[in-house]
């Protein structure tokens, strides 16, 4: 008998009743257990932070270089099969984080959420965050951008580092300052965007005075006041973007005056580049929206006459200025005065 089983032909005693009752009652619980349907094997949820990316830049593309999302790279798009493309980057739009080296129109996994390696060019060993950067196959470090850079290796350059997507992935909401540099219509400015200087946190001293009233040109102006142009404090990088301000329609923003900028959802990459764009390309939507500027003022007056003689006449004695934010259109004319009775 070999391990415990009985050959054909030998002599079999049966063990005692209880053991051979819980042997039989093993049994047929075993027998049982094959006629009904075996568990299903655990379903793997899918990843949420990875997708596939068609290279369709031009070139083959390093690990941890970055691909701008654009389009998909099948014809149905599933959650099975979440194949899109992977083209040039751009300063706006959505990006991922290649997982692995991939050849020109090789297929690769792209990185869209969460925390991975990525290679940054740091440009500061201070900076925290980094962005996408116009025709920039690596991120670029700087004081805002939608990646956290959790760690870095000491130094400057392009070095790899340990990343987390500080919102919804690539192309999430940046806010910049900026300077308003063209005022084009309805709203539509060419921005560029900058650094805020340190600020003095008192306000006070030698530095530009920001009440109009007491900015010093009004007192020797010929009873006039001249306002000055609000003080800047921000220092512009040379990247230009397009943005679009709602709440300054009908009364435009100052040109070269600081403004706050941010970026949303991005409608139409081409509305935004490096240069300064025209008119007619400034109508197209944009990701890009002011946030709050500075609006162009008028001044208006309350005056005040006196007699200074019992039969003199009326003598303008002093100006109340009452600054306003508006815009002065044109005179209407409404008519012309007839004629005087005495004239030829």
């Amino acid at each position: 008998m070999a391990e415990g089983k009985v050959l054909p032909g030998d002599d079999f005693n049966p063990p005692p009743a209880a053991i051979w009752n819980n042997m039989v009652d093993a049994g047929r619980a075993w027998a049982d257990s094959r006629l009904n349907k075996p568990a299903p094997n655990p379903i793997r949820p899918r990843e949420t932070d990875i997708i596939k990316a068609k290279n369709t830049s031009g070139a083959a593309r390093r690990l941890g270089e970055i691909l701008r999302i654009d389009g998909k790279a099948i014809e149905t798009v599933t959650d099975e099969n979440k194949w899109l493309l992977g083209v040039e980057p751009t300063d706006d739009g959505y990006f991922g984080i290649l997982k692995e080296p991939v050849e020109n129109n090789g297929l690769a996994s792209l990185q869209v959420s969460g925390c991975c390696m990525a290679l940054v060019n740091v440009t500061d060993a201070d900076h925290k965050r980094a962005t996408s950067a116009e025709g920039e196959y690596v991120l670029q470090s700087g004081d805002d951008g939608p990646i956290e850079i959790l760690f870095a290796p000491e130094g400057t350059g392009e070095k790899t580092c340990v990343v987390r997507f500080a919102g919804s992935g690539g192309g999430g909401a940046v806010i910049s300052d900026g300077i308003v540099r063209i005022v084009h219509a309805c709203g539509v400015y060419t921005i560029e965007l900058g650094e805020l200087q340190d600020v003095d946190e008192s306000a006070s001293g030698s530095g530009p005075n920001c009440n109009p009233c007491d900015d010093g040109s009004g007192s020797g102006s010929g009873c006039e006041l001249i306002l000055s142009p609000p003080p800047q404090r921000v220092v512009g990088n040379g990247t230009f973007v397009v943005a679009f301000d709602p709440q300054s329609i009908t009364i435009p923003l100052a040109v070269n005056t600081d403004c706050v900028v941010g970026k949303v959802s991005p409608m139409d990459s081409s509305s935004s580049g490096s240069g300064a764009g025209s008119g007619s390309g400034a109508s197209t939507v944009t990701p890009w929206r002011v946030l709050s500027g500075y609006q162009e003022h008028i001044v208006q007056y309350r005056e005040r006459w006196d007699c200074c003689a019992p039969d003199g006449p009326p003598v303008l004695i002093g100006k109340t200025p009452i600054v306003l934010v508006g815009k002065e259109c044109a005179e209407i004319i409404c008519g012309e005065c007839p004629p005087s009775s005495g004239s030829a």
